[in-house]
C-alpha cells in the first residue's frame, strides 16, 4: 500500500489544475486520449483486483461450506460455481457501496476479472491497449457464455472479435464504436456457434423491463427478436407520421410513445385515445417495412452466410423467410469481386433523384460517419462537398448520414472528402483523420457457393 500511495501521489501531482491558455482542440483531445489510455489500464487493474477478491471470498465460502456440512470433501464443481457467483454478486454490491458509481460498471469489472485464463489473456490486454473497453469485454464474455459452445469455440469467437477491434484501431486510428462492436459480436456468434445456438441464446434474452425515472415518468424496455422489434418500431413510426400529417401538434417522439402505450393498454387505440387517427381505405394500420441485404447464393440456399436485417446480422434461414414473405420486394445490386463495393454505385453523371438515392444507399449500406452503423435506408443524403460550396448533386458527391451525424458536418465541425471508389476521409473537430468505407459485400459470401448462382447480393 505504501508503493500504491506513492504512485497515487505522483499521479495527482501530474494532473494539471487548469487548461493552458494556448491549448488547441488537438492538444485537449491528445491529453484526453492519454487519460483514456491510463484509465483503461486502471480498469484492467480494477478487474484483476475484483477477480482476486472473488476467488478469495469463494475459498472462504468453500471452507465455511465444509464446516456447515461436517465434511472435508470438496464441494462439487457446480456447487463451487454457485458459491463463486454469490461471492461475485456480494463483492460487486460491496464495491458499489464503498466506492460509489454504477453497479453495472463494477459487475463488468468483476466479470472480466473472473474470466477463465484462456479468455482473460486475450481480453485484458485488449482492454489495457484500448482495443475494447471493459463494458465491451464483459458483454463479449457474457454473450459467448450463453451460447452453449465449447471452450475452444468460445476462445475462437472472442479472439475474432478482439482481432477485428485491434485491426480497426490500427487502420483507422480510433477505437471500434459500440454499434460496430455489437455487429461483430453478432456475426462472430453466427460463425462460431451457428444460427441455431445463436438464435436460441438471443431468444432466451428477450424481456420487458420497467425503468424508473425521477421526473414523474418511467421507461419500458422491450427486448425481442430483431425483425419483430424493427417491425414494431416501423409501425409506431408510421402511426406517428400519419397523426403528424393529420395536423397533430405533438412531436414524432411524443406520438410514438403515446401510440406504443395506447397499443399496449388498449390492444388498439381507443376511439377517444390521443393516437386514434382515421386511415383512408381498408388498409388499417400502416405495414412495417424491413430492409434486408443478403447474397443471391445465400438467398437461394447455396450457402448459409448470414445477411443484414436493418443493419444487424441475422442467420441465413431467417433472412430467407423475410425475403420470401408475401409482398417482399427485391432489388439487385452488383458487387465488385475485388473490392466488394457495389459496382454501379460510384456514378459520375446526373441521374433521376430516386435512382441516385438507390445507388448511393446500395454503395454505403449504412451511415458513413465514423463508427455509425445506422442503416442507409433510415439516413439522409448528404453532399460530401456542400451545396453551398458548389458541390454537385451526383453519386460521387453524395453519402448517407443519419440525423445525428449530419449536423456536425453541416456546421463544419467535421469535414469529409470522397475518392472515386467511395472511400470517405474525415477530419474531425480535434484534427483526427479517419476513413469510412462503402459496404463490403464480400462479407455476405458472394463467392461461397456449392453450385452456380448469380454472383451478386440481393436487397429486399
Amino acid at each position: 500500500m505504501d508503493e500504491f500511495d506513492e504512485v497515487l501521489r505522483g499521479l495527482e501531482s501530474a494532473i494539471p489544475d487548469e487548461v493552458a491558455d494556448d491549448f488547441t482542440l488537438a492538444d485537449a483531445s491528445g491529453e484526453l486520449r492519454g487519460w483514456e489510455s491510463l484509465a483503461a489500464r486502471i480498469d484492467v487493474r480494477r478487474a484483476r483486483l475484483m477477480g482476486w477478491m472473488v476467488e478469495l471470498q469463494t475459498q472462504i465460502d468453500v471452507e465455511r461450506w465444509k464446516v456447515e456440512n461436517g465434511t472435508r470433501i470438496e464441494p462439487s464443481a457446480s456447487a463451487v460455481a454457485g458459491l463463486r457467483a454469490g461471492a461475485r454478486a456480494s463483492l460487486v454490491d460491496t464495491m458499489t457501496a464503498v466506492c460509489g458509481g454504477f453497479r453495472g460498471a463494477w459487475l463488468d469489472r468483476a466479470r472480466l476479472g473472473t474470466a477463465p485464463e484462456s479468455l482473460a489473456k486475450t481480453l485484458q490486454p485488449a482492454v489495457a491497449g484500448g482495443a475494447l473497453n471493459v463494458f465491451q469485454a464483459a458483454t463479449l464474455l457474457k454473450e459467448s457464455e450463453e451460447l452453449d459452445i465449447t471452450a475452444e469455440q468460445q476462445s475462437a469467437m472472442v479472439e475474432s472479435v478482439v482481432e477485428h477491434a485491434r485491426g480497426h484501431r490500427e487502420r483507422r486510428g480510433v477505437p471500434v464504436s459500440q454499434p460496430l462492436f455489437r455487429s461483430r459480436v453478432r456475426k462472430a456468434a453466427l460463425e462460431h456457434a451457428g444460427p441455431v445456438k445463436q438464435k436460441k441464446a438471443a431468444h432466451e434474452r428477450r424481456r420487458v423491463k420497467m425503468l424508473g425515472l425521477d421526473d414523474g415518468q418511467a421507461g419500458l424496455e422491450v427486448r425481442g427478436a430483431q425483425p419483430r422489434v424493427e417491425a414494431a418500431m416501423a409501425r409506431l413510426d408510421a402511426v406517428a407520421r400519419s397523426a403528424k400529417a393529420a395536423g397533430d401538434a405533438r412531436t414524432l417522439a411524443q406520438l410514438r410513445a403515446d401510440a406504443a402505450l395506447d397499443l399496449l393498454i388498449f390492444g388498439a387505440p381507443a376511439p377517444d385515445a390521443a393516437t386514434s387517427i382515421d386511415h383512408p381505405g381498408e388498409g388499417g394500420w400502416p405495414p412495417a417495412v424491413v430492409n434486408v441485404v443478403v447474397s443471391a447464393a445465400s438467398l437461394l440456399g447455396a450457402n448459409e452466410v448470414p445477411g443484414l436485417v436493418e443493419g444487424a446480422w441475422v442467420d441465413a434461414q431467417t433472412v430467407r423467410e423475410l425475403a420470401h414473405a408475401r409482398g417482399s420486394v427485391w432489388q439487385r445490386i452488383v458487387a465488385d469481386p475485388v473490392t466488394g463495393y457495389a459496382m454501379d454505385a460510384a456514378v459520375d453523371s446526373y441521374r433521376p433523384t430516386a435512382e441516385m438515392a438507390r445507388v448511393v444507399r446500395a454503395r454505403d449500406g449504412h451511415c458513413r460517419a465514423p463508427g455509425c452503423l445506422r442503416p442507409a435506408a433510415h439516413a439522409q443524403l448528404d453532399h460530401v462537398r456542400e451545396r453551398r460550396d458548389g458541390g454537385p448533386t451526383k453519386g460521387t458527391n453524395l453519402q448517407d448520414l443519419c440525423t445525428g451525424h449530419h449536423p456536425p458536418k453541416s456546421r463544419r465541425h467535421w469535414s469529409a472528402r470522397m475518392d472515386d471508389t467511395g472511400v470517405v476521409t474525415w477530419r474531425l473537430a480535434d484534427g483526427t483523420i479517419t476513413r469510412t468505407y462503402p459496404m463490403d459485400y464480400r462479407d455476405f459470401g458472394i463467392h461461397q457457393v456449392d453450385h452456380a448462382v448469380p454472383d451478386c447480393p440481393v436487397a429486399g
